[in-house]
């Protein structure tokens, strides 16, 4: 009894083991699922021997929306026997917790019956994954930027792929993925964060891809969180259709200074905003601008690149522009219209350039030439001075050198009436006595020394008709006197000859006279 019952134990336990390969001894499905929770994967393995139809190909529309097909693998080969075989690998990931149903399989006559697994929110002794989104602001205007931020709260050490939102009716560009922070012992969350612009009036919905995540190399797949919907309004109608919504970002990247008349310049400027279109920017600058003296052509407008990842679209606008008028002037304002979705009024901000120098070159060559002509003449000037100063300091060296050779005053005086330069005399004439040598300049019978100091104010003239102070004799110096006015018996012999002594009295002429008559 005991032998019978060793005998029967093996085959007991390969019946409890393998119940479908009895049924269908071509055909086996089986199940791996170490961890069944939300983000772990269950593989599902199926394998076909013999001959016979092959195995079918599980389609996701099979599995959805229950299980996400991560991966899909099949293989064919024929062993040592000759007998062929099949198999595949199907990677799924729960989307949902609770029962979750694996279709049956079928194969030719062999057939997998359908499998229930039950999936847990998470794992034992965990926290579950929890998803938080947020609009700012809640209603917005078709064409103003909308923050969307999404949360993801959840347990252990993850590595979170990036989350790609959709929409029909907007545009969406990732902000930033922050970095995860830590708001307990056993929780972390992760930030996301999008802008999105709404292209129309109505009900927008914005809906999320799955979440993917890591831990220690194996990935980890969560259900999509859900969408979000907001109602988007329409812009007043008394703004136009092309407005700008949320007030731009303008800046004058460069501006021209100096100009010549007939010379072309630029004016740059770069606008940004959310939704800014080329129509938008056209719109902005058509007409071109006026400004006195300046002549605008059309704007040049190209696109321009943000650099801080947000919605808005940056464009640069050139504004070439010719020089008219000389002068001081100024360039014209630059309007830009928009729509505060925070007011629900209109707006305007200006763009004021500094003001620009434009110069007539006629005019500056006409000053050059004219400084120029200036600098000539007065070296012209300079240097007839200075030649004809050169020539009387000559004519009067010759005039002492020859003073020098006189043996008398009365071949003294001839030389010195004989000059051509009859200026010069007058400097040399008192330098002479009668007996030929000299005497000192305050002597007071030197007329030229007296009509000068006359004539540059230092004494003051006093005129009489008669010789008040006669010359002895022996100081009768001829180039110190003049003719009398009187011949009075009072004046020595020689005065009442035509000359009177100027020592106390000087009488009335110039230097020409006192020292260029003749007798």
């Amino acid at each position: 009894m005991t032998r019978k019952f060793i005998c029967l134990l093996p085959t007991a336990i390969g019946l409890m083991a393998a119940p479908s390969a009895h049924a269908n001894p071509g055909l086996r499905c089986v199940i791996d699922a170490p961890h069944r929770w939300l983000g772990q994967a269950v593989t599902w393995h199926l394998r076909r021997d013999g001959a016979g139809s092959p195995l079918p190909e599980i389609m996701p529309s099979q599995l959805a929306p229950d299980w996400h097909i991560a991966y899909q693998s099949e293989s064919r080969w024929t062993d040592a026997q000759g007998r062929a075989r099949e198999s595949a690998e199907i990677t799924l990931y729960p989307m949902r917790a609770g029962i979750l149903a694996l279709p049956a399989v079928r194969a030719g006559g062999m057939i997998c019956p359908p499998r229930d697994l039950t999936i847990a929110a998470h794992a034992p002794g965990q926290s579950g994954m929890t998803v938080t989104t947020r609009l700012d602001p809640p209603h917005p205007y078709r064409g103003q930027a909308v923050y969307l931020t999404m949360e993801v709260a959840y347990a252990g050490d993850l590595t979170w792929d990036s989350v790609t939102p959709h929409s029909t009716n907007a545009e969406l560009r990732p902000i930033h993925i922050a970095q995860g922070k830590q708001t307990g012992p056993l929780i972390n969350v992760r930030h996301f964060a999008w802008t999105i612009l709404p292209l129309k009036s109505g009900r927008l919905t914005v809906r999320f891809g799955r979440l993917t995540a890591r831990h220690a190399g194996p990935i980890e797949i969560w259900p999509a969180p859900p969408s979000v919907q907001v109602n988007v309004r329409a812009v007043p109608a008394f703004m136009p259709a092309e407005s700008l919504i949320g007030a731009p970002t303008a800046t004058i990247l460069a501006a021209s200074h100096r100009l010549d008349i007939g010379g072309t310049g630029l004016l740059a400027v770069r606008l940004g905003g959310v939704g800014l279109t080329r129509p938008m920017v056209a719109a902005v600058f058509d007409p071109p601008p006026i400004s006195p003296g300046l002549r605008f052509g059309p704007p040049l407008i190209s696109r321009a690149t943000s650099g801080d990842g947000s919605l808005a679209d940056v464009w640069q606008i050139d504004l070439p522009f010719k020089a008219v008028r000389a002068g001081h002037l100024i360039y014209p304002r630059l309007r830009i219209d928009y729509f505060d979705p925070l007011d629900g009024v209109p707006r305007t901000i200006f763009l004021q350039p500094r003001s620009l120098r434009v110069g007539d070159p006629m005019k500056r060559e006409i000053g050059i030439a004219v400084m120029v002509a200036a600098v000539i003449l007065l070296s012209l000037v300079t240097g007839w001075f200075g030649v004809r100063a050169a020539w009387r300091l000559m004519l009067v060296a010759r005039a002492r050198a020859r003073l020098r050779k006189a043996s008398t005053a009365m071949q003294a005086r001839d030389l010195l009436l004989s000059s051509p330069r009859r200026p010069a005399i007058g400097n040399l004439a008192p330098m002479v006595k009668s007996d030929g040598s000299r005497r000192p300049w305050h002597d007071g019978c030197h007329s030229a020394d007296r009509a000068r100091a006359i004539r540059t104010g230092r004494i003051q003239p006093t005129f009489t008709n008669t010789c008040r102070s006669p010359c002895p004799s022996d100081r009768v110096d001829p180039l110190a006197c003049r003719p009398s006015v009187s011949s009075s018996s009072s004046c020595p012999p020689v005065a009442r000859a035509g000359f009177a002594c100027g020592g106390g009295v000087l009488k009335r002429g110039d230097e020409h006279e006192n020292t260029g008559r003749r007798r």
